[in-house]
């Protein structure tokens, strides 16, 4: 946990965010998710905003009925992956793509978690107290750039 922070203190007065960095940890089975400290969903509520709430310092616990986006949770690997045959169908009905290729061609291309995950932990990165699987840092490009530099230097 004292990393953690000390981790969050740096990547700060490094970067002088404006939002929390944000950690997301996969839950295996209902006794992590039974002994987690974050706080249960009562509703549903879309992934994106779980996440933007967690940059403003909220923390959520969430099980596949919480989840307002099945697709959110199908990528987190909480609900199954539709077969290979059925990849693009979905996003072409809803207009996001031109025509059958291209959205298949994305759809294909797309990385999802695999299955097996009964929930997730969402919430400001210092509310972690072990090392999550995920974290997300909302910023301007520069710093995003400065992210990518760093960790190339490294890697």
């Amino acid at each position: 946990m004292e990393k953690i922070e000390q981790n969050v203190k740096q990547i700060n007065a490094y970067l002088g965010l404006e939002r929390k960095v944000v950690g997301v940890r996969f839950l295996f089975n209902e006794a992590e998710y039974e002994e987690s400290d974050f706080h249960s969903l009562k509703n549903r509520m879309s992934y994106c905003t779980t996440v933007s709430k967690a940059t403003r310092g909220k923390d959520y616990k969430i099980k596949l009925e919480n989840f307002a986006c099945l697709a959110a949770a199908n990528a987190l690997g909480l609900y199954p992956t539709p077969p290979l045959k059925e990849f693009g169908k979905t996003r072409l009905s809803t207009k996001v793509y031109d025509n059958l290729c291209v959205s298949r061609q994305v759809s294909k291309s797309m990385v999802y978690c695999g299955e097996g995950i009964y929930a997730i932990e969402v919430g400001p990165l210092e509310m972690f107290g072990q090392e999550p699987d995920v974290v997300i840092i909302v910023s301007n490009p520069y710093n995003v750039m400065r992210i990518a530099q760093g960790y190339a230097f490294h890697h």
